[in-house]
């Protein structure tokens, strides 16, 4: 069964599987083979498949043949190229529009999870709000229950990206409900859907510091002077907190609120040798 294309994201990993499978079909392929058919360098296409390099532009028509893509197929394999070598937000967030359109009108669970789901921050509120509220179908007042609120038509398309996406099941009784208190998008926060929603969920803590009294939120900040093992070790700290968190949520009942917790540990001067005179 030929690889669908439309299941990926990144082009090189595309490239890596599709490699992979032609191996395993025939005995003759190799990189050197590959890269023959190609007009490549058999090193660089070794590094493009391990995610180190980008294609060149001029081989990408003998890449269309190779892999046998149709023009549509060969339309997305071109933007997948783009949006990774894309150098500011706007284009990024242009491009990554066009590879969901590409995908066409059924999104591909594989990725929809890591990119839909994460694109807007009030897909996982809505998500966690229907474990607190019994909802049979009012989308306005759905929306009206976040904070900020969301209109009846962004919850309305919320709801049914989550069944979508079976994320979300309705019982007998026609209240809809999610099938896990909570989610994660594990460690892979390469994903630009994942970049948008850290950013809106950074910008809604700004927000609250404004509209939630004291009592309703906790907010504290550390600046401090660390080294890179520190760096390394904090992160572990952090990661362990995480789950700690994701446990006590799993093991909670009668939750009355949704709630949003940013961790959040970046640099705030450049990198200097110690010692190293101003």
């Amino acid at each position: 069964m030929p690889l669908d294309i439309f299941t990926y994201i990144d082009y090189r990993k595309y490239l890596s599987d599709f490699y992979a499978d032609a191996k395993q079909k025939h005995a003759f392929f190799s990189y050197q083979y590959m890269a023959q058919k190609t007009a490549m360098d058999t090193s660089n296409l070794a590094k493009v498949l391990l995610g180190k390099r980008h294609l060149p532009k001029k081989s990408l028509a003998a890449f269309k043949e190779l892999c046998k893509l149709s023009d549509r197929e060969f339309d997305y394999f071109c933007c997948m190229i783009r949006w990774a070598k894309a150098r500011n937000e706007k284009q990024a967030r242009d491009l990554f529009d066009r590879l969901i359109g590409l995908q066409g009108s059924q999104p591909h669970v594989i990725d929809s999870m890591q990119f839909e789901y994460y694109r807007h921050w009030y897909h996982a509120a809505v998500y966690a709000l229907l474990d607190i509220i019994e909802f049979n179908g009012n989308f306005r007042t759905l929306g009206s229950l976040l904070t900020p609120p969301i209109t009846t038509e962004e919850a309305r398309g919320s709801l049914s990206l989550l069944t979508k996406l079976g994320l979300v099941t309705v019982n007998a009784q026609g209240r809809y409900l999610p099938v896990r208190k909570a989610l994660s998008s594990g460690e892979k926060w390469q994903s630009y859907a994942v970049h948008q929603f850290q950013k809106e969920a950074f910008g809604l803590a700004l927000r609250s510091l404004d509209e939630h009294r004291k009592e309703e939120r906790d907010m504290s900040t550390i600046t401090f002077s660390a080294s890179k093992a520190d760096l390394a070790a904090l992160r572990k700290l952090t990661l362990d907190y995480r789950r700690s968190i994701m446990e006590l949520i799993g093991n909670s009942s009668g939750a009355t609120r949704v709630y949003q917790l940013n961790c959040q540990i970046f640099p705030l001067s450049l990198q200097r040798e110690r010692n190293h005179d101003l």
